[in-house]
C-alpha cells in the first residue's frame, strides 16, 4: 500500500507541476513568487527579501499558460521568477532574461610583471598577503588525491559558504574532471597541511577554474587568504602553460556579489559567449517598492538581443578601478528613475517596452587602456 501512494503522489506532483507557484513571503510582507524549479527558492528568497530572513513558502495555482499569473504577481509583489524554457513565448514576453550564472573570464597580458603592474591595491594586497604566509603549491592529477579534495576541502566550503543554494559537485564528476586529459588538481599547503585547492582544465580558447574549496571551509584560512593563493596559483599556471585567458566560470548576475567583485578586482570581464547556464525570466515591476528597493542594493546583469549584457541598477555605473573590466563588457548601463520622465526614459528596444518609461540610459565610463 505504501509503495502505491508513494506513486500517486510523484504522479500527481508531475501532472501538476506546471500549474504550480510558489510564494516566499516575508515577515514584513515582503515576498516573491517563483515558477517552476524548487532549486531557486532559496536564491530568490534571499536576494530579494534579504540575506537574514526566513520566509514562509505556500503553494499558488495557475493556469498551465503562466504568463497572465507572473504579471499578476510581479506587480503585486515586485517579481516572479521562472526558468524560461518551462515557459512559453508568451509568458516570456515583458521579461527581463537573465542567466542564473554568468561566466567571468580575464585576458593575460604577455608578462607577468605587466599583470600585476595593471592590478588594484586590494588584489596587489592580497598577493602581498600570498608571499607572506608562505604558501606552497603542487600540481597533481593523481586520482587518489579527489576523495580527500571532495571530502575536507570541497564539500565542507560549498555547504557552509552557500547553505540552502550550495550545490558541490558530487565525488563521481571530480573523479571524471580529473581523469580526463587536460584538467589538474593545482593543491596549496601551508607546511605540509593541505590547505586549498582547485581543479582545472586547460581548454582551447582559456584555462578554466573548475571546483574549488579550501580545508574544512575554515574562516580563519580565508582570513589567512587561501582563496588569493588559489588564484595566484592558477595565474601563474596559466603563464607557465602559455595560456593568455582565464576563465573564472559561473558567478552570480549581480556587480555587488562577493565572489563576482572578488573575480573582477583581478581584471574579470563579463563572457557572453561562455555563458551557459539556464536562462531565468525575471517579470520585475519597478513601481513597487520592493522591486526599487532589490535595485537600490543589486545591479542586475541581463541579457540583450546580439548576444550582449547590459545592466538594471537603481545607481549610477561604478567608477572602481576594479570593476573597469566588467564594465567595458557591458553594452548599457539603465538606471531606474524616481518616476517616469519622457526627457529621460530610454527607448532602447533591448528593455521591455513596460520597463522603458522606469529606465534611463546612463553614458558607459570608457575603457582603461
Amino acid at each position: 500500500m505504501h509503495w502505491l501512494l508513494r506513486r500517486i503522489r510523484k504522479h500527481y506532483r508531475r501532472l501538476s507541476a506546471p500549474y504550480i507557484h510558489v510564494v516566499a513571503q516575508a515577515p514584513d510582507g515582503a515576498a516573491v513568487a517563483i515558477f517552476g524549479a524548487t532549486r531557486l527558492h532559496a536564491h530568490f528568497a534571499r536576494i530579494f527579501l534579504g540575506d537574514d530572513v526566513k520566509p514562509a513558502l505556500r503553494q499558488g495555482l495557475h493556469r498551465r499558460e503562466a504568463g497572465p499569473a507572473m504579471r499578476r504577481l510581479a506587480r503585486r509583489h515586485g517579481l516572479a521568477v521562472g526558468v524560461a524554457a518551462d515557459l512559453s513565448p508568451a509568458a516570456l514576453e515583458g521579461a527581463l532574461i537573465v542567466t542564473r550564472f554568468v561566466c567571468l573570464t580575464m585576458d593575460l597580458p604577455p608578462t607577468w610583471e605587466e599583470f600585476t603592474r595593471n592590478l588594484g591595491s586590494s588584489a596587489l594586497d592580497d598577493l602581498r598577503r600570498v608571499r607572506s604566509q608562505g604558501f606552497q603549491v603542487r600540481i597533481t592529477r593523481d586520482p587518489a588525491c579527489v576523495g580527500e579534495f571532495h571530502s575536507r576541502l570541497h564539500l565542507p566550503t560549498i555547504t557552509s559558504r552557500h547553505g540552502d543554494e550550495a550545490m558541490p559537485a558530487p565525488l563521481s564528476l571530480l573523479q571524471e574532471l580529473l581523469a580526463a586529459e587536460d584538467t589538474e588538481l593545482i593543491q596549496v599547503f601551508l607546511g605540509e597541511r593541505w590547505v586549498s585547492g582547485v581543479l582545472t582544465r586547460k581548454e582551447e580558447g582559456g584555462y578554466r577554474l573548475m571546483r574549488l574549496g579550501w580545508l574544512q571551509g575554515d574562516s580563519d584560512l580565508l582570513r589567512r587568504g587561501v582563496i588569493a593563493a588559489v588564484y595566484h596559483a592558477c595565474l601563474r599556471r596559466a603563464f607557465e602553460i602559455g595560456q593568455r585567458t582565464v576563465i573564472f566560470g559561473g558567478t552570480l548576475p549581480y556587480f555587488e556579489d562577493g565572489v563576482f567583485a572578488y573575480k573582477a578586482k583581478w581584471g574579470a570581464r563579463l563572457d557572453h559567449a561562455r555563458t551557459t547556464s539556464e536562462p531565468i525570466a525575471w517579470h520585475l515591476d519597478p513601481s513597487h517598492p520592493h522591486a526599487r528597493r532589490f535595485l537600490e542594493t543589486h545591479t542586475l546583469i541581463a541579457n540583450a538581443p546580439g548576444g550582449r549584457f547590459v545592466a538594471y541598477s537603481a545607481k549610477p555605473p561604478r567608477t572602481e578601478r576594479t570593476y573597469a573590466p566588467a564594465l567595458a563588457s557591458l553594452s548599457a548601463w539603465y538606471r531606474l528613475l524616481d518616476r517616469p520622465d519622457p526627457a529621460l526614459s530610454t527607448t532602447d528596444e533591448a528593455v521591455p517596452r513596460a520597463l522603458q518609461p522606469w529606465f534611463t540610459s546612463e553614458a558607459l565610463p570608457p575603457a582603461r587602456p
